[in-house]
């Protein structure tokens, strides 16, 4: 079943010896798991670092996600290459854990470049991100589980620095690994991908352009129940009124809620996951006619906060469609809109706190993302890999192109609590 969906959605120490990774060497040191590690792979000793914020940490954090999350989906809405997807998703916490990481190795203007478009400085976002994840559940009721890996070339050309390693080992718990980054490299890659979104997104990468040096890759995984469940006479086959015009038979789960939105020209309900602490939201335009893609990429941040800060108790009657839907995007002239220009640069790069290459300047040749939604009676399902692609300038990248709710709509995966949203998404056809 094909849709149209727009969606964001909005998360230990290694120890190395040596900066330069030799070719064909194992480097690996004692593991928290007991399941052996790859081939290659060096793995954590100590635990993700986390300390309690201050309130005023907590947020300015808050605010910087929110921002950055609208800012993200709306040039991501508007990015040319993605305007014959029907249905687009993004994930902003996924796309902060990676990006967070890559600042972690940037210096001088493409760092500062980075904490201007993510909204904090690095430490800042590390606390931040660290405090987030200590919190978020895992239960068979409601689960969000986050992994984020580094990939290394053995090459002689490349020099990794052991302290980027450990800082993103101790905020993001991050693996490492050393490969030759050939055919058994890419079955890796995905592999790894699949096994942390429990097989949703089985495939990132069919093939490694010969001058990537690294991949910085995250992946976030959300599976939640409904907090009440629905029963067989709640589901009714409606159609749903794609934005072309046409009409597709859906099952419609229809439920009464407890909590309403308005605002900016939307309508809208909160739907909430088992323990509440997440839930579903579901935007409806005011306006039948309006173009919902535009629509989303009209929302700011302090359009959502105001939105949210300002729901009430009343009773909703709602309708929400089932349906499964994948997005890729591009998201490198996203991000350099948004002002991370240098980071992209083969000549302005500096990410020399990272890594460095042979007689060469590193950049951040591609940072990509692919989602992937279900929503059903049973509750909702949803994953993001987000990726970036460390390259010399001695090759450069290939470009890689790529409130009942009867009708195109928009949606969230939120945190109850803060407001945060983990996942937002439009729907403008389902087929």
């Amino acid at each position: 079943m094909k849709k149209k969906l727009i969606a964001l959605s909005a998360l230990s120490a290694l120890t190395v010896g040596a900066a330069l990774l030799m070719p064909g060497k194992r480097y690996r040191v004692k593991s928290k798991s007991s399941a052996p590690a790859p081939e290659g792979e060096l793995t954590a000793e100590t635990p993700r670092t986390v300390r309690e914020l201050t309130p005023e940490e907590q947020s300015a954090g808050e605010t910087a996600y929110v921002d950055f999350a609208f800012r993200l989906l709306s040039r991501a809405l508007q990015d040319p290459a993605t305007q014959n997807e029907p249905n687009r998703m993004l994930s902003p916490l996924s796309a902060l854990m990676c990006l967070g990481m890559i600042a972690n190795g940037a210096g001088g203007e493409t760092k500062a470049q980075m904490e201007r478009t993510l909204g904090l400085p690095v430490d800042g976002l590390n606390a931040w991100l660290c405090a987030l994840y200590d919190k978020l559940p895992d239960d068979d009721d409601c689960r969000i589980a986050l992994a984020d890996s580094v990939w290394m070339k053995n090459t002689d050309n490349l020099a990794v620095k052991p302290e980027f390693l450990q800082t993103v080992a101790d905020n993001y718990a991050a693996q490492a690994f050393a490969a030759p980054f050939d055919d058994s490299t890419v079955r890796a890659i995905n592999e790894w991908c699949s096994r942390h979104t429990d097989g949703m997104i089985d495939e990132i990468i069919r093939k490694i352009d010969p001058g990537t040096l690294m991949f910085l890759i995250n992946a976030t995984l959300f599976d939640a129940k409904w907090q009440s469940e629905y029963e067989e006479k709640d589901i009714q086959q409606k159609p749903f009124h794609n934005a072309d015009g046409t009409d597709t038979p859906v099952n419609l789960l229809r439920s009464e809620e407890r909590t309403y939105l308005s605002g900016k020209g939307f309508t809208g309900f909160v739907k909430p996951y088992k323990g509440r602490r997440y839930a579903f939201v579901g935007l409806l335009p005011t306006d039948k006619n309006a173009d919902v893609m535009q629509k989303a990429a009209s929302l700011s941040g302090s359009d959502w906060r105001t939105m949210w800060d300002n729901r009430r108790g009343r009773t909703v009657r709602v309708g929400i469609p089932e349906f499964k839907s994948d997005f890729s995007v591009d998201l490198t002239e996203t991000l350099k809109e948004l002002g991370m220009t240098d980071a992209f640069s083969a000549m302005n790069a500096d990410f020399t706190p990272m890594a460095s290459c042979e007689n060469a300047n590193m950049f951040l040749g591609m940072v990509a993302q692919k989602t992937h939604v279900e929503v059903d009676r049973h509750g909702t399902k949803a994953a993001a890999v987000t990726y970036g692609m460390m390259m010399c300038n001695a090759c450069a990248p290939s470009r890689i192109e790529y409130v009942i709710l009867d009708r195109p709509f928009v949606y969230a995966i939120v945190d109850t609590e803060s407001g945060l949203p983990l996942f937002v998404g439009a729907v403008t056809e389902l087929k």
